[in-house]
Formats: C-alpha cells, sequence, structure tokens
C-alpha cells in the first residue's frame, strides 16, 4: 500500500511523539486528533496513552517512518492545521447551525486563525463548538 504525503506527516508526528512521549502535550495544545484524516485512531490511542496498542507498535517499529526534529513537527502540524481550518472554512456555510454562530466561527478562522498559521505560527486548539 503507498502512503500519501498526509499519510507520512501524520505518521511522522505520531512517530516522533512515541519517541519523545513529552511532545505529546504539546502537539495536543495545538490540535485534535480528529483534525487528522488517515491516523485519528493512532492519535486517539496516543491520546489514551496507550503506547502498546498494535497501531502504535506498529508505527514504533517501522524504520521507514522518520521521527522528526522540533522544527520540522511545528512545519507537519502547521500543514495539518492550515488543511483541516481551510477545510472548515470551505464546510461551514453549509452546516446548519444559528447564523451568529456561524459567522463568528467564519470571522475567526478567516481573520484570527489561517492568518497567523500562514505566518508560521501555532495557535491553541479551540473546539469549534465553544466559539
Amino acid at each position: 500500500m503507498t502512503k500519501t504525503k498526509s499519510d507520512i506527516t501524520e505518521l511522522s508526528i505520531i512517530k516522533t511523539i512515541l519517541e519523545n512521549k513529552r511532545l505529546l502535550d504539546t502537539v495536543l495544545d495545538v490540535c485534535s486528533p480528529l483534525m487528522f484524516t488517515a491516523h485519528s485512531q493512532e492519535m486517539q490511542e496516543l491520546c489514551r496513552e496507550n503506547f502498546s496498542h498494535p497501531l502504535l507498535m506498529k508505527i514504533d517499529i517501522d524504520d521507514s517512518i522518520v521521527a522528526l526534529s522540533y522544527e520540522e513537527l511545528k512545519s507537519s502540524l502547521l500543514i495539518i492545521l492550515i488543511k483541516y481550518y481551510t477545510s472548515l472554512l470551505q464546510q461551514l456555510p453549509k452546516k446548519d447551525m444559528e447564523f451568529d454562530k456561524k459567522s463568528r466561527m467564519l470571522r475567526k478562522i478567516k481573520t484570527e486563525i489561517l492568518p497567523k498559521l500562514r505566518s508560521g505560527e501555532l495557535v491553541s486548539f479551540e473546539d469549534m463548538d465553544t466559539i
């Protein structure tokens, strides 16, 4: 099975956390496991600190998956976050929700979140349901 660029990015982030478990909180400060499109289940197991889960063990022993430096981790997280918020920005207008809430969410993503991410700054994760 061929891995896509997205798969490799997500797998590398997971491998990095497996090799340096202190980074888990850092990653969770800026993203949710649901932002991982191909490997959400693996991220959920990481969040549960279920390091002996077979999916995580498979990643851990796979030498073709490379752990990242801190700067590479940050760049990979930016890729995932920009992709996630851009997708959310496109989906929001179609969602059935209060107009005011939808407007606040769209404005926050357009004027605060995406500009910071595009300038290379990681932003703290906010559950969009709380905006």
